[in-house]
């Protein structure tokens, strides 16, 4: 296309540019950002001079201010620090122009003052650039912000630009406001400050809205995220992995901490407000029509419905353009969702256009698929479960979760040329999951098959938020970890074989004295079906079976447990450095039975004991005893002070209370001559040292 542009409009110059810009270009880049230059000094030189030679020949002001960046910029990256300032003076001068171009040279001139190591000046003129064009801002912001670092060997007390030294050099008031908005955009706390100062020099300072931005975007961190992930409904979020016991937000002093930094948040946003309120009343302000919105915004932030709905009515007479737009439509849904009591199908069907709308474009567009995954995962589901409406909740959590075309995520779709496979939550991992009751699984599993009510209601499902059995494998494992290996039984079946492959594990019959999450062997056979069924056959003959069955069957319990191999039976994730693990106290009170069960072993005890009672071999007696020591060692009373090392076998308490094993002391006393007990010893250093001692 550009050869046949040449063809057509036959512009030498232009095409003498190009060529000349090409040469250059060999000299000015690298081959990676991780290959160091290597480039050709004396074809440097060259290009100087010949620039030179063709600025004074070229016709086009274009083309001029090319040259003149190009001949400014060999010199610069030649090092020649002093000759990027002559250049720039006799080719540019007292000139003033407004194109990419001048400023870009301008940058270069700062640069060369930077390294000349006059970094008051640099600091000057890289202001002058960002306020001039958005070409380069980045760099040019970057740049100023580094002038005021300590330069050399003392990264403390080294040279650095001077702030009264800048404002010297500063011509006009506009100078010194884009100076207040830079360091603003620096500062991280107490900005309004320079956001008013900014104002008062110039009213129409060029970033004080970006500025404002940023501040919102800071109190939306500090304010509304704490507040929606606090008011989710979900509140043992991490209940099973985790323990309030060792989560200092609920101590008492802590939270009375966190209630101040709440008012004084809440405080910082009525400044912004009144603020905000000042610039947009101002009559000078070409760009108001961001303030109604921010405004607007601000009054979301403090849930002050009225207000937020006043100011965006406000905004919308002023009919915004382009992303002004965009928010105000965005804002205008938060509203709709926030100031209901209640979600009805009324309220879903006039959310549904706007949410497909945000919907459509975060196919598109990372920023919106950030905003369409807050909305659904926290902000609607917030919404639903303050009218107890789980089902809903959770079905927007998984619409977010598997994305806006059910591919996943925009971020994750690192090669958009490559096929993409379709997403899907999996309940297991669904912290939100694990807090509801099985009944309303089974309910959601229900009603996501069969016919819906409304559009909404089909919209939320549009991609299946589920793979295909993957909630009967779900409410099966929840059945495993109740003991219900009837109903797991009856529910497993219906999963796919491909599926239920994904879950597989080894023996968890076998006999094993030592806890070890890499076993010996490896051979993965059984899976969640097979094991409720063998676990449903003992189960229903527990009274007339045989002590080894009886002993089989403690084996499987114990197995399913935190310690156990077979840990995946009934569980989808385990964490090496769980606090729930091995001490016993009032963190495991908040669990429900079964991830007691889970942690403190305490099942398998009921079975080993009556094992012991229906058999007369020594031999099994003494496995039972040691396994019996096994599950009472996993409820140690040791001094939360004590425990430093989530590893047991590397904190001393933990091991002393081992050895306090009563079960220990019948073996030694009663089966200190079988064979299992050689065997269990050398596997079992608590044991082996309890015996020797």
């Amino acid at each position: 296309e550009m050869t046949q542009w040449f063809l057509n409009n036959k512009d030498l110059e232009a095409l003498g540019y190009i060529m000349f810009a090409k040469r250059c270009e060999t000299n000015a880049t690298a081959k990676s950002d991780w290959d160091a230059p290597n480039w050709d000094h004396a074809a440097m030189d060259k290009n100087i001079k010949a620039g030179q030679q063709l600025l004074a020949a070229a016709q086009k002001d274009f083309f001029k201010w090319r040259y003149r960046y190009q001949v400014i910029r060999m010199a610069f990256y030649l090092k020649d620090y002093k000759q990027t300032l002559a250049l720039h003076k006799s080719l540019i001068a007292d000139k003033k122009a407004t194109n990419a171009m001048y400023y870009r040279c301008l940058s270069l001139k700062a640069g060369a003052y930077y390294k000349l190591g006059d970094y008051s000046t640099a600091a000057y003129l890289y202001s002058l650039a960002f306020d001039g064009t958005d070409d380069n801002k980045e760099s040019n912001y970057i740049s100023y912000d580094w002038c005021f670092r300590p330069h050399g060997d003392n990264w403390e007390k080294g040279p650095k630009a001077d702030k009264s030294a800048v404002l010297a050099l500063t011509k006009n008031a506009n100078e010194r406001a884009t100076l207040a908005i830079m360091d603003a955009l620096h500062r991280y706390e107490n900005v309004l400050p320079l956001m008013k100062q900014a104002f008062d020099l110039n009213p129409k300072a060029n970033g004080l809205d970006i500025v404002m931005v940023r501040e919102i975007n800071k109190l939306e961190q500090s304010v509304l995220t704490p507040k929606l992930n606090s008011n989710t409904g979900f509140s043992n979020y991490n209940y099973i992995y985790g323990s309030n016991y060792y989560d200092p937000y609920y101590n008492t002093s802590d939270q009375a901490t966190m209630q101040k930094h709440q008012l004084q948040k809440q405080n910082e946003i009525n400044d912004f407000i009144a603020f905000a309120k000042a610039v947009q009343k101002h009559e000078k302000q070409s760009s108001n029509t961001f303030w109604p919105v921010a405004i607007a915004y601000l009054h979301y932030l403090k849930q002050d419905w009225t207000q937020a709905e006043t100011w965006l009515a406000t905004a919308e007479r002023m009919n915004p353009k382009g992303r002004l737009n965009e928010l105000l439509r965005t804002q205008k849904l938060l509203l709709s969702i926030g100031k209901h009591e209640k979600i009805d199908e009324q309220v879903e069907q006039e959310i549904l256009p706007t949410l497909q709308w945000l919907e459509q474009k975060a196919t598109k567009e990372n920023r919106y698929d950030k905003s369409y995954y807050s909305l659904m995962t926290l902000v609607l589901p917030n919404a639903y479960m303050k009218q107890q409406d789980t089902m809903k909740a959770l079905l927007c959590i998984a619409k977010g979760t598997t994305g806006p075309t059910g591919y996943g995520r925009i971020y994750s779709w690192w090669d958009v040329n490559a096929p993409r496979q379709k997403a899907f939550v999996e309940p297991g991992y669904s912290n939100q999951m694990e807090q509801v009751t099985t009944a309303k699984i089974i309910e959601l599993k229900n009603w996501i098959k069969g016919r819906k009510a409304s559009e909404y209601d089909n919209w939320l499902v549009k991609f299946a938020p589920y793979e295909d059995g993957d909630l009967d494998m779900y409410i099966g494992t929840r059945y495993l970890r109740q003991h219900d290996f009837s109903r797991a039984e009856a529910t497993l079946k219906n999963v796919p074989e491909a599926l239920m492959k994904r879950y597989k594990f080894i023996d968890p019959f076998a006999e094993r004295w030592i806890d070890t999450q890499e076993p010996k062997d490896t051979l993965a056979t059984w899976n969640k079906y097979t094991f409720a069924k063998e676990m449903l056959r003992l189960q229903t003959q527990i009274d007339k079976a045989s002590a080894q069955d009886i002993y089989r069957y403690a084996n499987g319990l114990y197995s399913m447990t935190y310690y156990g191999v077979a840990w995946r039976t009934d569980m989808y994730y385990r964490s090496g450095v769980d606090a729930l693990a091995y001490y016993g106290d009032s963190s495991r009170n908040n669990l429900l039975p079964e991830y007691k069960n889970y942690y403190s072993a305490l099942a398998p005890m009921k079975y080993y004991q009556l094992a012991i009672d229906k058999t007369n071999d020594k031999e099994l007696k003494a496995k039972c005893l040691f396994m019996l020591s096994k599950c009472w060692q996993k409820s140690a009373d040791v001094p939360l002070a004590e425990r430093r090392n989530y590893n047991p076998t590397e904190n001393y308490s933990y091991y002393y209370y081992s050895l306090t094993s009563p079960y220990f002391e019948k073996l030694k006393n009663e089966y200190s001559s079988s064979q299992s007990i050689e065997v269990m010893m050398d596997e079992c250093a608590y044991l082996r040292h309890y015996l020797k001692r």
